[in-house]
């Protein structure tokens, strides 16, 4: 997907050892830049100079939100990591049961514990994501296989709308009496990036308007992803793209349909140049998720974000330690 960038600045761009340098120098400054804005300490930042991995959690945005922030270098080119890391959802993360693009939606299964699952869709349980009209098309269902059949039309109908209509095309759930609205949330998300604003603004307005913001150069896939979440299915519509800004790379994985347990996740992060062999990549994920909000919610999201960077920092490590030799 991403074999023909070069985000290489020094080595593509000049023979001249001094403007290389030069180059260099000023790359390491907006990473350093980037790093402290980022709320990162000076001993953060001198601990990621030495190759460990930096991570914490970072102000919610809603009563709903866990929030984290990553920090680290891997030993591979740009070009590789990025295509490494936006493809390889199964490879980064041990909890994705099964992987799909949108043309092979007839593989997806509600497994594990299928049929029970299953019966969560027959009697339109409050525990699914699904607007109104969405949970009717269940009531005529009589079998495991009758309701993947119907799943799968959900997802594929999610998928088109909101690639028509971005943000503005994601049906609300339906909450008993009430009912959420992820796309707002996304809203909220997107645009208080006030740092990717600042170093990548053509990619910022490209996250906040897709897909009428069609920049030049933007790489995307769409995806479904099956994660076992308390030994239950849980599908998740994906959207992963990103593009070179200056000297950066920039990208996002977008969860824009979450089928139970929460609600949305957004991530952003940049892939910066270190050298031929190395990268260093800056990464903040925002999860959306019920359980969190309400009453004691400000304890139980310090304790949820902790406990959510400890899991993506472990899969991170799991993932860089296959390239750090």
């Amino acid at each position: 997907l991403l074999k023909d960038i070069d985000l290489d600045h020094t080595v593509t761009y000049t023979n001249d050892p001094t403007m290389a340098s030069s180059s260099h120098v000023e790359q390491n400054d907006k990473l350093l830049s980037l790093l402290t804005t980022a709320g990162f300490s000076k001993s953060d930042i001198t601990a990621f100079e030495q190759g460990k991995m930096q991570s914490g959690s970072i102000e919610s945005l809603t009563e709903r939100e866990l929030a984290a922030k990553f920090g680290c270098t891997i030993d591979l080119p740009v070009d590789e990591l990025t295509q490494n890391f936006l493809i390889s959802q199964r490879k980064t993360d041990p909890s994705a049961f099964q992987v799909g693009t949108m043309d092979n939606l007839a593989d997806l299964k509600l497994e594990p514990n299928r049929e029970a699952t299953a019966k969560l869709y027959m009697k339109g349980s409050s525990e699914l994501n699904l607007s109104p009209q969405e949970a009717t098309m269940f009531h005529d269902c009589k079998s495991a296989d009758d309701v993947e059949a119907t799943l799968r039309k959900v997802l594929k109908a999610r998928y088109e709308k909101y690639k028509e209509m971005g943000l503005e095309g994601i049906d609300v759930y339906a909450r008993g009496k009430k009912s959420y609205d992820p796309g707002a949330e996304l809203k909220v998300k997107s645009n208080k990036l006030e740092i990717l604003e600042k170093f990548a603004p053509v990619f910022y307005e490209c996250l906040n308007k897709y897909p009428h913001s069609n920049p030049d150069n933007i790489e995307e896939e769409f995806s479904w992803v099956n994660f076992t979440i308390d030994d239950k299915p849980t599908i998740c519509l994906v959207h992963k793209f990103g593009r070179k800004e200056g000297d950066v790379y920039v990208f996002s994985q977008r969860h824009f349909y979450v089928s139970r347990g929460h609600n949305s996740v957004q991530g952003v992060g940049g892939v910066f140049h270190l050298s031929d062999t190395k990268s260093a990549m800056v990464y903040a994920s925002r999860t959306s998720t019920d359980q969190v909000a309400g009453f004691g919610g400000s304890a139980k999201r310090c304790i949820g974000s902790k406990i959510m960077t400890g899991k993506i920092a472990k899969n991170f490590e799991q993932a860089r330690a296959k390239y750090n030799k």
